[in-house]
């Protein structure tokens, strides 16, 4: 059965809407829009509805730089990958084993570790994952999207097992095997970055920001959350999926968004 329009109920709030409007109404109908040279090409105004300015497209944002950060923030795509705790890599390894440094990573004191494990999921197998040293308090392993349809689950977004509660998981070693009820994640992307670099862009830790990538293929991610430490170097992690989305290499610049009102020439009102 076809639904009907109420027409008193459609007139009564078009009437109210005029009302409230009519100031703004009767300007735009008087007045014709203003493309700005900026537009022309694409016809489209440089104003909103009731005279606000248009949402910004993605490659004209501003963006956040200072001294410290003049450039941009490297970014890091990080491969599957997976820090054990001493417990789990006796049990994988043997009693006492020392993971053996295969090359730095950006950060002081990281580093990829020449081992492997196999990662088991309810229904999948990942080979040769590669573990990160040196060892936690926590086994924690960090899959993107599509590893975790391999292992058919779909674990949480978390920065980490600490945030919250993960998802089970079974690691295979050359000496063992452990099976863990809360250890497999999704890493939510995050900026590493020192305290006096954060504070010079009016940062501070635990906030989140949204981070443009340019390029062909480029996009803002958004929900990106800041940890700030004074060890940190600025570096942004994210996974294979988001890079491969965005088109993006290793060492590659991304940008923070000024996400402020007075940087958009937004009124209060459309600032949400």
């Amino acid at each position: 059965m076809a639904l009907s329009l109420n027409e008193d109920l459609v007139r009564l709030i078009s009437d109210e809407v005029l009302r409230q409007f009519e100031g703004s109404v009767d300007s735009i109908n008087s007045t014709p829009p203003t493309i700005s040279p900026a537009t022309q090409s694409t016809g489209q105004p440089a104003t909103g509805a009731f005279g606000c300015p248009s949402p910004r497209r993605p490659a004209e944002s501003r963006v956040l730089t200072s001294s410290l950060v003049p450039n941009g923030i490297p970014v890091g795509v990080s491969v599957r990958h997976l820090h054990l705790c001493r417990a789990d890599c006796d049990a994988l390894f043997g009693p006492d084993y020392e993971l053996r440094k295969l090359n730095d990573l950006y950060q002081h004191g990281q580093y990829a570790c020449e081992e492997t494990v196999a990662v088991v999921g309810p229904k999948g197998l990942l080979n040769s994952v590669r573990i990160l040293g040196p060892l936690r308090n926590k086994t924690q392993v960090e899959v993107a999207r599509t590893d975790a349809i391999r292992l058919d689950c779909l674990p949480p977004i978390l920065l980490s097992v600490n945030e919250g509660r993960a998802f089970p998981v079974g690691l295979v070693g050359p000496r063992g095997t452990v099976t863990l009820d809360s250890a497999l994640i999704r890493a939510r992307r995050h900026i590493h970055i020192s305290v006096d670099e954060a504070a010079s862009l009016g940062l501070r830790d635990g906030d989140e920001v949204d981070v443009k990538v340019p390029g062909g293929q480029g996009l803002i991610f958004c929900n990106t959350r800041i940890r700030a430490h004074r060890d940190f170097r600025a570096e942004m992690h994210i996974d294979t999926d988001e890079g491969n989305a965005a088109g993006i290499c290793c060492g590659q610049p991304a940008f923070i968004v000024d996400n402020s009102a007075a940087a958009h020439g937004r009124c209060t009102l459309c600032a949400v």
